[in-house]
């Protein structure tokens, strides 16, 4: 995950050792922004339908809210 994210925004990573869950909380009253590195990830809270985001795309995460979003681990 990128490492110049907003002051108000936090990752934290878990993994089971296939893969890696990275939650990335906004501790804010606005919506923010956060740039994905060259990772394919899967958001794990979209239920209707899995939801695949590349390197090129950028992450909104609400006022207050959180993603969490899986990954291969990276050996």
């Amino acid at each position: 995950m990128p490492t110049n994210l907003p002051n108000e925004v936090t990752v934290q990573i878990r993994t089971d050792g296939v893969n890696d869950y990275v939650f990335v909380l906004n501790f804010s009253r606005k919506e923010q922004t956060i740039l994905l590195d060259n990772r394919v990830y899967t958001d794990m809270l979209n239920a209707d339908r899995e939801e695949v985001l590349q390197a090129k795309d950028a992450v909104q995460i609400k006022p207050y809210g959180v993603r969490i979003l899986k990954r291969s681990k990276q050996e």
